[in-house]
């Protein structure tokens, strides 16, 4: 067989390690409960669907709902039953399926 040419290779070849992995925590103790429930709400009424008639299970600091949402407002959440809950006092809020 033929020998074929060398490929061209430096003789400087400097490796940089340029690949850093990088990892960001949030300091979740800056996250009070309020906004994440306030968020969890607002996902929940812009979810897909029947946006006003929402089943769901929540924790008071007092009570336990098992009820359904039907409309919120800033600081309160109205149910079918007419009871309005404030926000600030749910410590769970899970969605039933």
């Amino acid at each position: 067989m033929k020998k074929l040419p060398k490929i061209y290779h430096s003789e400087n070849i400097n490796y940089k390690d340029n690949n850093t992995d990088y990892c960001i925590f949030k300091n979740y103790s800056e996250i009070s409960d309020e906004q994440t429930i306030k968020e969890k709400l607002n996902k929940m009424f812009r979810s897909l669907g029947s946006n006003y008639h929402l089943p769901v299970i929540i924790k008071t600091k007092n009570q336990l709902y098992d009820t359904v949402l039907i409309s919120r407002t800033r600081d309160n959440i109205i149910t079918i039953d007419n009871e309005i809950i404030p926000i600030k006092d749910i410590i769970i809020l899970k969605e039933k399926n």
